[in-house]
């Protein structure tokens, strides 16, 4: 499995309606997308201080699937739409793992 992690900060003055505008598109995506695993995101929780605003974990059978979601125009749309407007900053790591029990 491939694990995708994204963490987000949104620009200054971002409302509570454009997040929920890009939860509700990375809904719509995911659930349109075969070679998508599982998704999982939302916004920060406010734990700690210093944390990005909003995280995104998708997970991939294989890294051709990773390429493939790269590529998908549903994808691209959501992220130009709903992410880069409100977009301050994004951090981005993939790490593979032995399967979808190892969570």
């Amino acid at each position: 499995m491939i694990t995708h992690v994204v963490i987000f900060t949104w620009n200054d003055g971002v409302t509570a309606a454009q997040v929920d505008g890009v939860r509700q598109a990375l809904d719509r995506m995911a659930g349109d997308l075969g070679h998508l695993a599982t998704i999982s995101h939302g916004p920060d929780l406010v734990l700690r201080a210093g944390n990005g605003d909003y995280a995104l974990v998708a997970r991939f059978a294989t890294v051709d699937d990773w390429h493939r979601y790269q590529a998908e125009p549903r994808h691209k749309d959501v992220v130009a739409t709903h992410i880069v407007p409100i977009q301050a900053s994004r951090l981005t790591a993939q790490f593979e793992t032995a399967g979808a029990s190892d969570d």
